[in-house]
C-alpha cells in the first residue's frame, strides 16, 4: 500500500501549486499547452466528458512499446496503440462526440477496445462551462494464443488453460463530468463499470477493471511567450489509488516540455516522465515521452512513448 502520509504531502503539494498560480490563471490557452496535457493522460479517452474549447476538433495517435522480463525470465514485449477522435458540434459547441480504438498485446493475450461517446455542455453563470458524457458503445474482443501457453513453461493439463476459449467478447459503459472554470479544469470519471460478457468464459472472467479515474489542474501564464499546465491525475481500482502529476511549459504556442513523476502503489512500477514536443504546420503536434524507473525491477523497464495528433 502507498504510504498515506506521503499520500498527504503528495496531494497538498500539487493543490498548493495549483492555487499559487490562480490569481494568474488565464481563460485562453494556446491549444497546444493543453493538448500537451492531454496525451500525456490520454483524458479523451478516459472521460467521456472531455472537450475543451481551443481544440474543437482532434485526432491523435499514440504509441507505447516497451520491453520487459516475464514471469519465467525470458524477454517480453508489450505493444499499445490508441487512434482517437475528439470533436465539438452544434450551437456555441454544445454537443461533444468521441470515437477511440485500443489495441493492446502483452505476452499471449491481445485486446481490441473500441469506444464512442456524446457528452453535452451545461453553463453555469458566466465562467463555468460543465459537460456530462456517457460511452454510447464500449466493445472489447479479448484474444488468448491458447497454443503458445500450452506451449509455454504452464502445465498444459491445467484444466482452466485447456477450458479457456480463445475468443472472448464483452460490452462496457463509461461515464463521466468535466468543468472548465477560469482557467482551471477538473474531470471525474468511472470507468468499465458495467463489463457485461456476451460469451460464457467473458461472462465467467473479468476482462475488464471498473476503476474511478480524476484529473485536475490550472493553466497560467509566465513570462512572454510561456505558459504552463500544472495537472493531478489520480485513478483508484482494486482498492488502491495511484496517483501522477505533471508540470507542461509551452513557448510561443510551438514548444513545449514536460516533467512528471507517478506515485502508484508498487514502488517498481513509480516513474520519472520526461517529455518533449513540436507544433508544426500551426496543427501537428509531435511528442515523445521517456518513463524511467527509479526503483529498477526486472518488471518494471525504461521505455518510451509517442503520439501525434491533428486540430482541425
Amino acid at each position: 500500500m502507498i504510504d498515506c502520509s506521503k499520500q498527504g504531502v503528495f496531494i497538498i503539494f500539487w493543490m498548493v501549486m495549483m492555487l499559487s498560480f490562480g490569481s494568474s490563471a488565464q481563460t485562453d490557452h494556446s491549444a497546444s499547452s493543453f493538448l500537451a496535457v492531454e496525451m500525456r493522460f490520454n483524458m479523451g479517452y478516459n472521460n467521456p466528458a472531455f472537450g475543451y474549447p481551443d481544440m474543437p476538433q482532434h485526432l491523435t495517435f499514440r504509441v507505447n512499446p516497451y520491453s520487459y522480463l516475464n514471469l519465467t525470465g525470458e524477454p517480453a514485449d508489450e505493444r499499445d496503440l490508441n487512434l482517437g477522435y475528439t470533436g465539438l458540434f452544434g450551437r456555441d459547441q454544445q454537443i461533444g462526440a468521441g470515437l477511440h480504438v485500443q489495441y493492446n498485446e502483452l505476452g499471449f493475450s491481445s485486446q481490441y477496445k473500441f469506444k464512442g461517446h456524446l457528452n453535452y455542455r451545461f453553463d453555469i453563470g458566466e465562467k463555468l462551462k460543465l459537460r456530462a458524457g456517457l460511452s454510447v458503445l464500449t466493445f472489447s474482443w479479448n484474444h488468448l494464443d491458447l497454443e503458445g501457453i500450452r506451449n509455454g513453461a504452464w502445465d498444459p493439463n491445467d484444466p482452466v488453460l485447456n477450458n479457456l476459449n480463445a475468443n472472448n467478447y464483452a460490452l462496457d459503459f463509461d461515464a463521466g463530468i468535466f468543468a472548465i472554470y477560469d482557467g482551471f479544469f477538473l474531470g471525474i470519471s468511472y470507468l468499465d463499470f458495467a463489463n457485461i460478457g456476451l460469451n460464457e468464459d467473458a461472462k465467467r472472467y473479468i476482462w475488464a477493471i471498473e476503476r474511478l479515474h480524476i484529473n485536475g489542474g490550472a493553466f497560467f501564464a509566465m513570462a512572454d511567450h510561456f505558459n504552463a499546465t500544472v495537472s493531478v491525475d489520480a485513478e483508484y481500482y482494486n482498492s488502491t489509488w495511484n496517483f501522477a502529476s505533471v508540470i507542461m511549459v509551452t513557448y510561443k504556442q510551438q514548444y513545449f516540455a514536460g516533467l512528471s513523476y507517478d506515485l502508484r502503489e508498487s514502488e517498481y512500477t513509480r516513474n520519472i516522465g520526461f517529455t518533449a514536443g513540436v507544433v508544426i504546420f500551426k496543427k501537428v503536434n509531435l511528442f515523445a515521452t521517456y518513463l524511467a524507473y527509479p526503483n529498477e525491477s526486472k518488471f518494471a523497464r525504461k521505455h518510451w512513448r509517442y503520439g501525434i495528433s491533428y486540430l482541425f
